[in-house]
């Protein structure tokens, strides 16, 4: 009986996995995941009561079926650049009509809006102001995504692009701030798509003492 009620459940799982990812575009299914396990976990505990028979099916048949969730890492989402938060945060108007805040891949630069105003400093400052300088004219950004599209925060995760030409990595403001010495790279599991390249240029910056890299303050922050 109970491997009739655990394959009703992967079935039911499949089937509300595949609608989904039908419907609606990568971005979408990353900024809505947390809606469609609670349908997935209603829908399934219809069939039986068995809260730890349905965890255990659930986490099965999503590990199997990973791909059908992941954000489409080659097409880029239009957007509309609203605002600068920091140096590595921005706030953009996407085509569903709704402001998102997008959080660069791959980068860390220092605080200076943090809630805990001990962690701000003057390096976070420099870096904010260089990011606002970058994108003074820039009204049209570009979104490349990796596995991951969403984090803890809600922010939306991704690689910023200041046009359609990925040809150029210097056209990714991502990698524009590292190799300008406002950052540094970090990689978050389990993006890390460019996450060779920019310990490249990070280190490039920090032995070419270029941006923050002239300051022994910034290295002393960096490596604390």
């Amino acid at each position: 009986m109970k491997k009739i009620i655990k394959g009703l459940i992967s079935l039911c799982i499949i089937c509300l996995l595949s609608a989904c990812a039908q419907t609606i575009q990568s971005s979408e299914v990353a900024r809505n995941v947390s809606d469609t396990a609670t349908d997935v976990f209603e829908a399934v505990s219809e069939i039986t009561s068995d809260s730890h028979l349905v965890q255990e099916v659930i986490s099965g048949v999503v590990s199997d079926n990973t791909k059908t969730s992941v954000p489409d890492t080659t097409t880029l989402e239009e957007v509309t650049l609203v605002s600068i938060v920091d140096g590595d945060t921005l706030t953009v108007l996407a085509s569903d009509g709704l402001e998102y805040k997008v959080r660069l891949i791959g980068i860390d630069t220092p605080e200076s809006v943090h809630s805990d105003a001990s962690r701000n400093n003057e390096f976070g400052v420099s870096a904010s102001k260089h990011t606002k300088d970058i994108l003074e004219d820039v009204t049209t950004l570009y979104l490349e995504y990796d596995v991951q599209a969403t984090d803890k925060y809600s922010r939306t995760l991704a690689y910023v692009w200041l046009s359609d030409d990925q040809s150029d990595i210097n056209n990714m403001l991502n990698a524009k701030i590292l190799s300008d010495g406002y950052a540094i790279d970090k990689v978050y599991e389990p993006n890390h798509k460019y996450a060779e390249i920019f310990t490249q240029l990070c280190q490039a910056a920090n032995e070419s003492h270029t941006g923050l890299w002239q300051t022994e303050g910034y290295h002393a922050l960096v490596n604390r």
